[in-house]
């Protein structure tokens, strides 16, 4: 957790002595837990980056609704500052708030849900009358053009990333098929694929259901699934996104009968996703395939 991160969420939940209750132009009440009034100030048009949460109050204790953190690895959420569009409009109080700020806004469940979420009816957790406690810490602020450019660097920084995790990962299955003695083939997309036995027929065409039988490994020899341990092959349709995307391009070149090793690196596997236990984040696959038809 970083130090922002922390101090705003003490802040949240934390009274201070310098709290001030307040009310918006369109009278929404909130607190300020804390203010810096040197601080830039959110307008009309801003893009407010805010950790958040809102709760509802039962026997005098917040009972959380929903948190920021539940949709956001960093427990964070983005919105634009624009002109309120009701009377008691949480944007009304928020457009209120500088850089830095932390605050705690009261406005009526029913005006929220019903005018800003847009929901037909108050979910079966709110009570019509109650009033939504919302805590708020603004982390930083940012017009269009800054929130553009935040965004273009995220994207190289992104694109960066994954070019050399693809360098890494081809370097990986290289010395995986080279220490095994097992010569193989790397296509356009980095997928590797080493025949064991050419099989019979043409290869299956997008659209076409296979059966295949497979082991799959990580580099380390661990095993991680086995439809020939089950004795079941498994049965999906070619091209259409139901398996990970090695599988698509690799069975792709398989004619009926084929067996194959498939070195998959994992852009085209499971990429940043971790699959429980036994797939950590971003791990080249290999599989041993056999396509014993389609139809």
């Amino acid at each position: 957790m970083s130090v922002l991160k922390y101090v705003l969420l003490l802040l949240l939940v934390s009274p201070v002595a310098s709290a001030q209750k307040l009310k918006s132009p369109g009278g929404i009440e909130y607190t300020l837990l804390r203010h810096n009034k040197e601080a830039r100030k959110a307008v009309q048009g801003d893009y407010m980056v805010m950790f958040l949460n809102y709760a509802v109050q039962r026997n005098g204790n917040d009972s959380i609704v929903f948190s920021s953190a539940m949709r956001d690895a960093e427990g964070k959420m983005l919105i634009q500052i624009t002109e309120s569009t009701y009377k008691g409009d949480i944007i009304d109080a928020l457009a209120q708030l500088s850089l830095g700020d932390s605050a705690r806004i009261i406005v009526r469940a029913d005006s929220f849900f019903i005018n800003s979420v847009k929901t037909p009816m108050l979910p079966p957790f709110v009570k019509s009358g109650e009033m939504l406690y919302f805590n708020v810490g603004v982390a930083e602020l940012m017009n269009e053009k800054e929130l553009a450019q935040k965004q273009e660097e995220a994207k190289a920084k992104e694109q960066a990333e994954m070019m050399t995790l693809k360098e890494k990962d081809i370097a990986a299955l290289q010395k995986y098929f080279a220490g095994n003695a097992i010569s193989a083939t790397q296509d356009e997309n980095g997928l590797f694929i080493a025949i064991l036995n050419e099989g019979e027929g043409d290869a299956p065409a997008a659209g076409k259901k296979v059966n295949v039988h497979y082991t799959g490994t990580l580099l380390n020899g661990n095993k991680f699934d086995s439809s020939v341990d089950r004795g079941q092959p498994f049965s999906f349709v070619l091209g259409q996104g139901q398996v990970i995307k090695g599988w698509d391009l690799g069975i792709a070149k398989l004619k009926p009968g084929a067996k194959a090793i498939l070195g998959i690196p994992s852009y085209l596997a499971y990429g940043s996703r971790a699959m429980g236990s036994s797939i950590p984040a971003n791990s080249p696959l290999i599989f041993e395939v056999q396509l014993i038809s389609y139809e």
